[in-house]
């Protein structure tokens, strides 16, 4: 009888034992979303973003707000403001840009088929806008590496030419933060 109350005792223990870092384990996650959670609206929750381009003044900070989602993994939210700079400037090749690359998440899976053709699409709109400066037609170019020949090369030859032409893009702009 006291062999089983101590057998009974310790698979007590062990499952408060459980129970405990079970809802700790719980309260870290929700407490890491919870600071992980964007104010829609809140600029100081993004971060401060400075990419100049050569679009309308009107949507220069709609663009770096599309930068900061980007910069915060927030993809899809960084695609609805790219979008709507390219409904209010059409011309705003670095918009384009923006979808495109709001469409390649380069430490989560590889894009898919939609994401691709969505992205390649957008880098040829970009490039019909025909940037007036340099330096966009090179970002423009870099994310164009990526997005093309998606059928005959595989996505690590991709994201490593990419991550190529970042580099020489760099080494160009050393100044350029963003």
């Amino acid at each position: 009888m006291k062999r089983m109350w101590i057998a009974n005792r310790t698979i007590l223990s062990k499952n408060i034992v459980r129970s405990f870092l079970l809802v700790s384990c719980l309260a870290i996650l929700a407490a890491g979303q919870a600071a992980h959670d964007h104010k829609s609206g809140d600029r100081t929750e993004l971060g401060r973003v400075h990419f100049p381009v050569s679009c309308s003044a009107t949507v220069q900070s709609q663009f770096n707000r599309g930068i900061a989602w980007m910069h915060s993994f927030e993809y899809e939210e960084a695609e609805k403001v790219f979008s709507q700079i390219t409904a209010a400037d059409p011309k705003c090749a670095m918009a384009h840009w923006g979808i495109a690359m709001s469409r390649y998440h380069p430490i989560w899976a590889p894009p898919n088929a939609a994401d691709l053709q969505v992205g390649q699409e957008a880098i040829e709109k970009a490039i019909l806008a025909a940037a007036p400066t340099q330096r966009e037609r090179d970002y423009i170019d870099a994310a164009k590496v990526f997005y093309t020949d998606t059928e005959k090369s595989g996505h690590r030859v991709r994201a490593n030419a990419f991550g190529d032409a970042m580099g020489r893009l760099h080494e160009r702009y050393p100044k350029d933060n963003e």
